[in-house]
């Protein structure tokens, strides 16, 4: 008995020595892994909005607040479903399939009767999942734009006196997220605590059946015993997983929408290969019946059949009220929008042509500021453009 004991205590340090190295090496890869697919999302998300076209900043919801909080929420929330928390997920698949079979090979009885608790557990899981699932970003990107434009305006808010206001703003913005997470956090903890409940009721009806299994010498208690650890293992993996089941849900509403991001191709795509590339520009513009509404306006008519011609060498002045569309007319030509009929022409030294991206290399609007002011305009274009 004394050298079993011993050669068991060697077992089992053995078994742990192992076991924490390979929890230590399995945690560190994956950590590592995820960082990596963090920090590439990260890089390909902001590429992503810096492709979009001018109209998509338009939106409400893509403000600079929205966006920057997208950036940094979303891409860190796909962690919860890769890194460590997928080890933890394997392990649990693993531990569960081979204890069930464990439970099986010792009283098939006993394991179906054990078994026959797993659905109510994975309900609760589902239902855990779906509470977590319901998304509450849009509420609270609106939060961090108030946030933000308030900050990046503090000298004009203060001087104002108009902190109270934008205060009150941020307060009724985050109003919605609040009632949601405190909805959701209370069906989290009934959905918990039943999950719970039904483990203790199944080791209370495992034990009883199986007392009355071995009265009956159907089976011994060694194997009593296996079927029902087991099993209670498999159970205590399965709230391992489920705690992380919020995780998963965010990360996986994060991901949709990440996605979504990456794979939309705006229709004014400066990323794109395709049209002509000319080498030189002749610096004729030309707007011919032009008519265009903004995406976000589209009740409001901004030019209405415009045309324009603007040789090259020659000044001219845009003189209007404001909102005739002086400034619309520089967007056209910078192509941020198309027109909704008419066209901009834009000329080579050999043709006239109508493209994309490669002329707004050759066309630069000279905005009135001071870095611009304090010399000649080539001067200041170049100090700019590092091209």
């Amino acid at each position: 008995m004394k050298d079993d004991s011993k050669k068991w205590i060697v077992v089992f340090l053995v078994i742990g020595v192992e076991s924490g190295i390979g929890i230590f090496l399995q945690n560190w890869y994956l950590a590592k892994a995820g960082e990596a697919l963090t920090k590439r999302l990260r890089k390909q998300t902001f590429l992503a909005f810096l492709r979009q076209e001018i109209s998509y900043y338009d939106l409400p919801n893509h403000g600079t607040g929205a966006i920057c909080t997208r950036l940094a929420t979303e891409v860190s929330a796909v962690q919860g479903a890769t890194g460590p928390q997928l080890g933890l997920l394997i392990a649990g698949i693993v531990t569960v399939i081979g204890g069930l079979l464990v439970s099986l090979t010792a009283s098939w009885q006993l394991a179906l009767l054990m078994m026959a608790f797993i659905p109510l557990l994975v309900g609760c899981g589902m239902f855990m999942n779906a509470f977590f699932g319901a998304t509450k970003d849009s509420a609270t990107n609106r939060g961090g734009t108030t946030a933000d434009e308030t900050f990046s305006n503090i000298q004009t808010v203060v001087s104002l006196g108009r902190e109270e206001e934008f205060y009150e703003r941020y307060r009724e913005e985050m109003i919605v997220p609040y009632k949601l997470a405190k909805k959701t956090s209370h069906f989290a903890g009934l959905a918990n605590g039943f999950f719970f409940g039904i483990m203790n009721l199944s080791y209370g009806a495992g034990f009883r059946y199986g007392g009355y299994l071995v009265e009956e010498d159907d089976v011994n208690i060694e194997e009593m015993m296996t079927a029902i650890i087991t099993v209670l293992i498999c159970c205590v993996m399965l709230g391992q997983v489920a705690s992380m089941t919020p995780d998963y849900a965010k990360a996986k509403q994060a991901a949709e929408r990440v996605f979504y991001l990456l794979d939309k191709v705006p229709h004014i795509d400066v990323y794109s290969k395709e049209g002509i590339k000319p080498k030189t520009c002749g610096g004729e513009i030309k707007l011919t019946s032009a008519r265009f509404r903004y995406p976000t306006r589209r009740d409001f008519k901004v030019l209405r059949s415009l045309d324009l011609t603007v040789k090259p060498g020659q000044t001219i002045a845009l003189v209007g009220t404001s909102g005739c569309g002086k400034s619309t007319a520089v967007s056209l030509v910078e192509r941020f929008y198309d027109t909704n009929s008419g066209h901009v022409w834009k000329q080579t030294r050999k043709k006239t042509i109508e493209i994309i991206h490669k002329f707004n290399c050759n066309y630069m609007l000279l905005a009135d500021c001071v870095e611009f002011q304090s010399g000649p305009n080539r001067a200041g274009i170049s100090a700019w453009d590092k091209t």
